[in-house]
């Protein structure tokens, strides 16, 4: 379906008066709006314009067919009992059905062109331009004008001072023109060195290496040689922690999946040959870079994100999509992700706060954008999981000064899975301290508040991020989730989405993320230069997205991906012994809520179920992953029941129906080898066409459903000669009647 172009009286009246005052040859042609421009952060300085020679970095997004369409498929195909369900669709498949048309791409990047910017290739999902030029093309093509801009802390942007147009004729097959500012960049959902760490004796950090089958760490990552106040969870606990060793008794590592992770930070590889050579792993790691990637002050996050993955699931191939901390190339690197669609699993610990993203709610652009971008993961079979950030209920507490209720993007995209932040710990002589499982301690889990902290980045609000969306409406699996979670309860509303439903809900899961609690990476570009606790929401998503690759490895799931996982994560959690349900106090600040600036009345607090602080809580690795394979990869029953007719004629018309049952009642698909010429079988199981050669033919038919169940059944058809035996008939007739 060709989407309806953005064009009208009011557009066209103002085209000319638009041209003009670009100053520009485009003057002739009628043009309409493709996006806003954005308001000046607080305390941002106006500058001049840009240097018209300065370099402009471009994402186009395209518009597509049929989003309607996409949606409901990105629903249907992850949800159980569905007739679609996990019926998932190539890259290639998805671009020929809900792609750009040849004819629209070539449009607009023939407009584009002629405008004196470089096009890029069209991704391979047909969704996505990769466009550049000067600022001087930019403006021509946009008939817009780019302004010097210096933010509150210094940083030289530039941005859009007026709404980007394109011609009319282009203009409805564009989304979205990303890029034209920079005042706004992705944060890593990350607080690092708290203030108030958990202080633990060294005689207790000294015991035994916790036995749990998987990776063991050195000497150095325990705190026991040269930097014993290191205040962290080695890999081995936090496997300890949430049942990973089920896992592992069951040979499970992850061997053969793949991981996206998703970071706007270079990581430094010799950091992570560091930790695998401390833990005796042998992940094999892979970098695709987007743009130009660049080493940061602290290559924390990445290690982080990376080291999490391959502590907890050692053979699975992790690859690391590096790109600047750009919004633009980051937009087009969340696509380039999906598009290439290397890995089941991608880990994002990056995101912007939903007033950021939408200039204050009045550009929805480029959330439909990454929409659409996560619907394509879905219908493709693609796990997304991401951080739901670090500064609670206050979302854009640290981006925007704002003390408002507020959730991150992409963490509350309706086809993402949210992860929440936990305090891991245990009572020591009457004071939290972290747990040390070897000693046989009782492992306690809280909500995550430190409330406002004194760090390395000044007063920061510290505790994980849940709420409303204000963009997005409750999606099915939560309106739709068993009474008895809560889900549905006294804090929803659809007042800030403005949906006659109640609106989205985030976080969706959560785990460890206290820094006070962290967990201990290799990172030689922070302070340390060496091993050191980080900690935050981006802790806790890659470790869902190992428990989602080793969910993916296990022989029950069959070799099947889980694809999105949220409405199979809610069907889990209503049955006892998948999650464990987190309602206690933070020790350090008795707060029962994620209200970390102390100025939204409590909310939200953690309530039994599911709450807005820790979701439906934090996993027992083993059980939800094999909970997750059980609806992923049913064991069912297929049969089939042949045709009673065995013989055709050749040359004439066939048409004979296999008929098939599942005992699940799924949905069966029908395949045959060794047809004779001139015949297909539907996937619906009917033998049709006409047969091109005479004689006996012993075919294989098969019948299978969505979970990979099947039945195989030989079937004898005889194909006989028609013509032959219509002479000889006609013939004897003719005898017979001379007699």
């Amino acid at each position: 379906m060709r989407r309806v172009r953005r064009t009208g009286t009011a557009v066209l009246a103002t085209a000319a008066a638009l041209a003009a005052a670009a100053g520009t040859a485009v003057a002739a042609s009628p043009r309409a709006r493709v996006g806003s421009a954005p308001p000046l952060p607080q305390s941002a300085r106006l500058g001049g314009p840009l240097a018209h020679s300065a370099r402009v970095d471009l994402t186009v997004s395209l518009a597509g067919r049929d989003p309607l369409g996409l949606a409901r498929l990105a629903q249907a195909v992850s949800t159980p009992g569905s007739p679609e369900y996990r019926h998932y669709l190539t890259v290639r498949q998805f671009a020929d059905r809900f792609g750009a048309t040849p004819a629209q791409i070539a449009a607009v990047t023939r407009t584009l062109r002629a405008d004196g910017l470089s096009v890029s290739p069209v991704s391979a999902n047909h969704l996505m331009l990769g466009v550049s030029g000067t600022a001087a093309a930019v403006e021509n093509a946009f008939a817009t004008r780019l302004n010097a801009v210096r933010t509150a802390d210094g940083r030289r942007a530039y941005a859009d001072r007026r709404a980007p147009t394109l011609p009319v004729s282009i203009a409805g097959d564009v989304d979205a023109v990303v890029g034209l500012d920079t005042l706004y960049r992705p944060q890593a959902d990350q607080v690092v060195r708290n203030a108030r760490p958990l202080a633990e004796p060294l005689a207790r950090r000294s015991i035994a290496d916790v036995a749990t089958g998987g990776p063991q760490p050195c000497a150095a990552a325990t705190g026991t040689s040269a930097n014993p106040n290191i205040g962290g969870y080695t890999a081995d606990e936090i496997q300890a922690a949430y049942n990973f060793s089920g896992l592992y008794a069951a040979g499970d590592f992850g061997a053969g999946q793949s991981v996206a992770v998703y970071e706007l930070e270079k990581v430094r590889r010799s950091d992570l040959a560091a930790y695998q050579a401390c833990y005796g792993t042998h992940a094999r790691i892979t970098y695709v870079n987007t743009g130009r990637p660049t080493f940061g002050a602290d290559d924390a996050e990445a290690a982080l994100d990376v080291e999490q993955i391959v502590g907890l699931a050692p053979d699975v191939h992790v690859i690391v999509y590096q790109a600047p901390d750009n919004f633009s190339v980051g937009v087009r690197q969340f696509n380039k992700i999906v598009s290439q669609n290397r890995a089941r699993t991608v880990s994002i610990s990056w995101g912007l706060c939903e007033a950021k993203i939408t200039f204050g709610r009045r550009d929805l652009s480029i959330v439909r954008t990454e929409a659409k971008i996560f619907e394509e993961a879905a219908v493709q079979g693609q796990s997304v999981l991401a951080a739901s950030g670090d500064t609670g209920s206050a979302g854009c507490e640290n981006e925007l000064d704002s003390t408002r209720l507020a959730v991150q993007d992409p963490a509350s995209q309706p086809f993402v899975t949210g992860v929440g932040g936990t305090t891991l710990y245990t009572e020591y002589n009457g004071e939290p301290a972290l747990w040390n499982p070897s000693l046989g301690e009782t492992m306690l889990q809280a909500v995550w508040n430190d409330g406002e902290l004194k760090t390395s980045r000044g007063v920061q609000a510290a505790a994980t991020t849940g709420g409303l969306s204000t963009l997005w409406a409750m999606p099915r699996y939560q309106r739709r989730a068993a009474a008895g979670l809560g889900v549905v309860n006294a804090y929803s509303s659809g007042r800030p989405c403005r949906s006659s439903h109640d609106c989205r809900e985030i976080p969706d899961v959560s785990a460890d993320g206290d820094p006070a609690t962290g967990y201990v990476v290799y990172a030689s570009a922070g302070p340390n230069h060496t091993w050191t606790s980080e900690g935050g929401t981006s802790a806790a998503a890659p470790l869902w997205a190992a428990l989602t690759a080793e969910a993916d490895a296990l022989p029950s799931c069959r070799r099947a991906s889980l694809g999105f996982e949220n409405p199979s994560i809610y069907k889990l959690a209503a049955a006892p012994g998948n999650f464990a349900d987190i309602t206690g106090a933070n020790p350090l600040t008795g707060a029962a809520n994620n209200d970390a600036v102390g100025k939204n009345h409590g909310l939200y607090p953690v309530t039994p179920g599911y709450d807005m602080t820790t979701g439906l809580g934090t996993p027992n690795a083993a059980a939800v992953a094999a909970g997750l394979c059980a609806l992923r990869a049913p064991v069912y029953t297929v049969t089939i029941k042949a045709p009673d007719h065995h013989y055709v004629l050749l040359h004439r018309r066939v048409r004979l129906r296999f008929r098939g049952t599942d005992s699940g009642g799924q949905r069966l698909h029908f395949s045959a080898r060794h047809l004779p010429r001139g015949l297909r079988l539907s996937r619906h199981g009917v033998l049709h066409g006409r047969p091109r050669k005479a004689g006996r033919y012993h075919i294989r038919i098969t019948a299978r459903d969505y979970a990979t169940n099947r039945a195989t059944i030989s079937f004898r058809l005889v194909v006989l000669r028609h013509r032959r035996h219509r002479h000889h008939t006609h013939h004897r007739r003719r005898h017979h009647v001379a007699r």
